[in-house]
């Protein structure tokens, strides 16, 4: 029989896991394995009294290691497995000598091993940066990171902050440990055996299930991202439509076929109902897209606001932006230009209200300065 535990938390107090090792044979159970300084393998045994030590895992010809075993094993120790940069030996001879009494030797031994473990925490902590910069590399790539965040990223965004300060404060804690030890074996002071067993094995089983959870709400935020999405023909969307139709704008624009109508529509936490529509003809023919957005907190409807007038002020910029005084919007505005023949009108009207903004888009012969009350009714009417 064979069954995993998970070690202590701190793999840099070999006296801890040789604690752990001691304990977990009093109750019958042997190393066999370990999976790097998460977990370890153990098979059922007869309940003993065995001593454990951790010895670095130096590189080493093959006839300076058989010689080396071959005096451990001389002197009553016992080689179990590999655990990460560590070999471990046991002795049931509670007399049997350690393998070093020499404070200034096992300082010599130790000392590759821990300048190789403070290398392996500065460069995780070095790639732990980079990647989380890369995660948030939408922001510049887009540069729409309200939307961004609102629709999608802002839980992948939240889990890499965490695992960020997670990571972060286990190889700062890590590297403060190997300092420790350093410093100890270089006073000749020999490596403590034992410590807060208990605190240690509490500290990775909590670790272990906030990743296992964190991990399984990323899951259910990506599954519930994917299914609250929709797209269908324009014909088919609600009867309830957050947008001035193309028919009130312009009737016999309307009266045209166009070549594209389609309606989508998508709900998550931070925005629990959105919706856009699109309609164009082509050949650079009449062209209108609306967007609606209901959030759940009033400060992301005018993030978002803000964001779809700058981006379309930087989009156009010699276009001409009227800020609209109007009590009934908390922000509005009218984006007025021409298209590239300098011909038909480019409009965009953007407002919000509370918790709710509407965004509208043509290029037709129409005004979207003639429908603020059917805008100031959407407003009022989806909160």
């Amino acid at each position: 029989m064979k069954k995993r535990f998970f070690m202590p938390d701190t793999y840099w107090e070999t006296g801890l896991l040789e604690q752990w090792l001691e304990e977990q044979a009093a109750q019958g159970w042997l190393p066999v394995s370990f999976a790097g300084y998460s977990s370890g393998k153990f098979e059922k045994a007869e309940p003993q009294i065995l001593r454990f030590r951790l010895e670095p895992n130096q590189p080493e010809s093959f006839e300076a290691r058989e010689e080396r075993e071959n005096a451990y094993r001389d002197m009553g120790w016992r080689f179990a497995a590999n655990l990460g940069e560590y070999r471990v030996y046991y002795c049931g001879d509670q007399d049997a000598a350690e393998l070093h009494t020499d404070p200034a030797a096992q300082s010599w031994a130790w000392e590759t091993l821990l300048r190789k473990l403070r290398r392996n925490s500065c460069i995780s902590m070095a790639l732990l940066a980079v990647w989380t910069v890369l995660q948030f590399r939408s922001i510049w790539e887009k540069g729409i990171p309200v939307e961004t965040f609102l629709y999608g990223m802002w839980g992948i965004w939240l889990f890499v902050l965490w695992y960020f300060a997670r990571s972060l404060v286990r190889n700062l804690r890590a590297l403060r440990g190997i300092r420790a030890v350093g410093r100890r074996l270089k006073a000749g002071i020999p490596l403590e055996h034992g410590g807060d067993l208990k605190a240690s094995l509490r500290r990775r089983k909590w670790g272990e299930a906030a990743s296992w959870a964190a991990i399984a709400l990323l899951v259910v935020f990506t599954v519930s991202i994917a299914g609250g999405a929709s797209s269908m023909d324009l014909e088919e969307a609600p009867a309830e439509r957050p947008w001035v139709a193309m028919a009130a704008l312009d009737p016999e624009t309307a009266d045209l076929e166009m070549d594209w109508a389609q309606y989508r529509e998508n709900r998550n936490l931070l925005v629990p109902f959105c919706c856009q529509m699109e309609q164009w003809r082509w050949e650079f023919g009449p062209w209108m897209r609306a967007d609606f957005d209901r959030t759940v907190l009033p400060v992301f409807a005018r993030a978002l606001y803000k964001e779809r007038l700058n981006t379309r002020i930087k989009a156009r910029p010699n276009d001409v932006v009227e800020i609209l005084e109007d009590p009934r919007f908390d922000g509005a505005a009218v984006v007025t230009g021409r298209d590239s023949d300098g011909g038909r009108n480019i409009q965009m009207f953007v407002a919000y209200k509370n918790k709710a903004v509407v965004c509208q888009a043509i290029r037709m012969d129409a005004d979207l300065r003639d429908h603020l009350d059917d805008f100031a009714a959407i407003l009022a009417e989806f909160q």
